[in-house]
């Protein structure tokens, strides 16, 4: 049988009369708070606690194989995803270092053409060098006949200048 809140207040207010404050009160706090039909015993949590087990139980299995089947998908998708991107990748670099490769041979043929030119100038500035040599070899020694020539009659006027002395 359910009891009122006015019911209880009656029932507090009489044992006050009759016990007083204190032990009214204290038999109060060991009545329910609601009818007994709304406690739970022992066996209701029990049995309460088994449900819930198997209810959380069931659904961390289902969350779990959930999670398994996206991460396979996922990774499936990822590993699809890599290996194409892999392959893009790749065909890239080969592009890339083929049009390097090219260039570098053309650059090669550029600088050999370029030495050629190059050893071209030098043997021209040798074959310069060789002529001015040869002009002032030339030169010198037309100075130095010249000059030998000027002392020598340069010798010969003060030798004969002695002479006649």
């Amino acid at each position: 049988m359910d009891i009122t809140d006015a019911q209880r207040h009656k029932l507090h207010q009489h044992l006050i009369e009759n016990l007083g404050d204190e032990d009214a009160a204290t038999l109060m706090a060991h009545l329910p708070p609601v009818g007994w039909a709304d406690v739970a015993t022992k066996t209701d949590l029990a049995h309460l606690e088994t449900l819930l087990r198997s209810e959380t139980d069931r659904a961390i299995a289902s969350v779990r194989a959930d999670l398994r089947a996206e991460m396979a998908g996922g990774l499936t998708a990822v590993r699809a995803e890599m290996a194409t991107g892999l392959t893009g990748l790749r065909g890239e670099m080969h592009a890339g270092f083929a049009e390097l490769r090219a260039e570098i041979h053309g650059l090669r043929t550029e600088t050999q053409g370029e030495f050629a030119g190059v050893r071209s100038e030098f043997a021209d500035v040798r074959r310069e060098i060789g002529e001015l040599r040869a002009e002032m070899h030339k030169g010198f020694a037309n100075h130095l006949r010249v000059t030998l020539a000027a002392h020598v009659g340069i010798v010969a006027a003060v030798v004969g200048l002695v002479a006649v002395t």
